[in-house]
């Protein structure tokens, strides 16, 4: 019996039922991934159930897991996972994400605890191809019953910047004199703490009387953008609904619907999936993306250029890299957490490559931090290593150094009336001194400013990485898939620029042989239909159907048989300008050229 068999055959509504039911699933899940008989995986196992089950969550989790196993089976491609879920076992044995936790040493506190539940729920993105998530939404409410699923709704309340500038507009003063003092204003900034604004809002009483009044006030509404709820009874009973764009939508938003006891399933689509589908679908082997990274040439290949490569090729991206040169997983995971604004900001990237180059020599104030702190060049740059030092020098429960790591980062009163207490104590007990029990409790304390989550890095990089992985071996098929992707004209030129520094033959677009996308035959690459400018889709399939009743033999050709209507004079202005038409007789006498491109 497969799992989607497993799933339609005993899944109810049943809290005791489905937990034996996920409990069974688990273990099959186990056994496919090879870890069935760990005693790691089977201590976590048992943890994170208990913690499951108080919660009652068992259903949110069989539901997410039988929606990944839906897509699945539709042949959908399905990315890793992202985000603090990564740390789950039960997760990772229903087959929600595809990383094992014990080999980057994830922490499931990170992702849930008992103290979490009881103020935030989970949160679990399954990341699909951006072309395919509407069918998976399809999928969902064909499956689960279109009267027991909604998407829920977004809602944008007035901001200081949104409320100046629609009073501004409504009382009619100049747009560009408003727009000198919005322009420099965050998006979420308190209208107070910008003397601009002020002395704005002091020149025109007639905004600043009603700015207050309508800020927090609902000012629009939307779709979110992968959320679905799914009840177990008609939704009707439980929510009421709103036409949003025709749709028929839920009329709370994520946070309300959580507040209400209702977990959303977030089904996302990511644009570099949408890459390595493509690219995958190209290459002619039966290829699979790899689930080991530890390949010195994709390495290489990263360092040199991290162009296409998810969260390195923009230029934070590819200022870590060239810093940092990655060599293997770890580097690479720590790049992503220290090309942050606030690890740069503090210098905690330099601070790293010091360390790792030996320009300096990492500082452990205890020998213990040596293991603890071993893929961070002694640094605490994961929220989860100031965790771990908590847990192995305090002694700190998973649950304590998750809570002490809220109240730290969100500046909270008990991180020092009740937590550094017993850090400290913790650590006296364990044989820290005083002196440098002090320094790391300061420590921990200035890495929350800038700390990311060790599982967000690591489910990105495990992106980045299977990206690099597909350019460094198939080169060509990665840079058409980038093109088929992309309608940034920077990023078409610089895999264009790529195309060409490699041994591939790279061709205009033709009007003959071109496709609606790039394409490849044998070494060449041929420019689609697509990267010329207003060459819709509906005009490139006109052009195509035409010239699969034969070739066009002429531009004249071209001009007679494609109507006005159906390709208009900028189009064709456009084609030969791109030179679609240079392997063909084309009119050369200006007046002639003008007269068939009416």
């Amino acid at each position: 019996m497969s799992i989607l068999q497993a799933y339609q055959s005993t899944f109810q509504y049943n809290e005791e039922e489905n937990f034996n039911f996920m409990a069974r699933m688990i273990q099959k899940g186990a056994k496919v991934k090879g870890v069935a008989n760990s005693e790691w995986h089977q201590k976590r196992i048992k943890e994170e159930l208990k913690v499951i089950k108080e919660a009652g969550l068992e259903d949110f989790f069989l539901n997410t897991s039988y929606i990944c196993a839906l897509i699945d089976d539709a042949g959908i491609f399905r990315g890793p996972a992202r985000g603090s879920c990564l740390a789950s076992v039960v997760c990772y044995c229903l087959n929600i994400t595809k990383i094992d936790p014990q080999l980057y040493n994830l922490s499931f506190a990170r992702f849930l605890n008992a103290t979490r539940v009881q103020n935030t729920l989970p949160d679990i993105d399954t990341d699909v191809s951006s072309a395919d998530r509407d069918e998976v939404l399809k999928l969902i409410k064909k499956t689960f019953g279109e009267d027991r699923c909604g998407q829920v709704m977004t809602k944008t309340p007035f901001t200081s910047l949104m409320a100046i500038t629609d009073l501004s507009t409504r009382q009619g003063i100049p747009v560009k004199e408003t727009k000198i003092v919005t322009k420099q204003m965050d998006k979420e900034e308190d209208y107070h703490n910008n003397q601009k604004a002020m002395e704005y809002l002091a020149k025109y009483p007639e905004v600043a009387n009603y700015v207050d009044d309508i800020m927090g006030i609902v000012k629009s509404v939307g779709v979110h953008a992968g959320a679905v709820i799914i009840f177990d009874d008609v939704m009707d009973k439980y929510v009421s609904m709103i036409k949003i764009k025709g749709k028929d939508i839920i009329s709370n938003n994520g946070a309300e619907c959580e507040a209400m006891g209702f977990l959303k399933n977030d089904t996302l689509g990511v644009a570099v999936l949408d890459v390595q589908r493509d690219c995958l679908k190209l290459i002619k082997d039966d290829v699979e993306l790899p689930y080991t990274f530890d390949d010195p040439k994709v390495y290489e290949s990263i360092c040199k250029n991290p162009f296409g490569l998810f969260q390195l090729e923009k230029a934070a991206g590819r200022a870590g890299v060239e810093m940092v040169q990655p060599q293997n997983f770890s580097e690479l995971t720590a790049i992503i957490s220290l090309i942050r604004p606030g690890a740069r900001n503090s210098g905690m990237d330099k601070l790293y490559c010091d360390y790792k180059f030996g320009r300096k020599e990492p500082v452990y104030l205890d020998e213990r931090l040596k293991e603890t702190l071993k893929d961070t060049q002694g640094l605490m740059i994961f929220q989860e290593d100031a965790m771990a030092v908590a847990r192995d020098l305090a002694g700190m429960s998973d649950l304590e150094t998750d809570q002490l790591r809220r109240a730290i980062s969100k500046k909270k009163k008990e991180a020092f009336t009740e937590f550094k207490p017993k850090f400290l104590n913790g650590c006296k007990n364990n044989g820290v001194k005083d002196e440098v029990a002090e320094k790391l409790w300061n420590d921990m304390e200035k890495s929350s400013d800038y700390s990311f989550n060790r599982s967000h890095a690591v489910g990105y990089s495990v992106l980045a990485y299977q990206s690099a992985w597909l350019k460094t071996y198939y080169p060509l098929e990665f840079a058409t898939a980038m093109l088929k992707n992309t309608k940034v004209d920077e990023k078409i030129i610089e895999t264009l620029h790529m195309i060409k520094d490699s041994d591939a033959v790279l061709s205009n677009p033709d009007i003959n042989r071109s496709d609606f996308n790039t394409t490849i035959i044998d070494n060449e690459i041929i420019m689609g239909l697509d990267l010329i400018d207003k060459v819709s889709k509906t005009t490139a399939q006109k052009i195509i159907r035409e010239r699969n009743k034969g070739c066009f033999k002429s531009f004249e050709d071209f001009c007679q048989r494609m109507k006005p209507r159906d390709c208009n004079k900028r189009v064709k202005e456009n084609l030969i300008n791109a030179g679609a038409f240079d392997n063909i007789p084309i009119v050369h006498e200006e007046h002639d050229v003008q007269a068939r491109l009416m």
